[in-house]
């Protein structure tokens, strides 16, 4: 959790709360536009970006423990 946490911090306020609604809290891009007073396409968009930022994250962190892993530097 104290990861995801981090991950989650690092994303602008606008991103986070798109991705937060849909992935763990499951609500439609409907239900978040309405939720939000935004076009849903604004909402496709900010979930686009999130998930990008969300795994170009859990990958920079993936690789790091594997550097670490093996004796690398961090």
């Amino acid at each position: 959790m104290a990861i995801l946490d981090e991950i989650l911090s690092e994303m602008p306020v606008e991103q986070r709360a798109v991705f937060v609604l849909f992935e763990l809290e499951e609500m439609s891009g409907e239900e978040i536009a309405a939720l939000l007073s935004v076009p849903e396409g604004t909402v496709r968009s900010r979930l686009r970006l999130a998930r990008r930022a969300f795994t170009k994250s859990v990958n920079s962190r993936q690789h790091q423990s594997v550097r670490i892993a093996v004796g690398g530097r961090s």
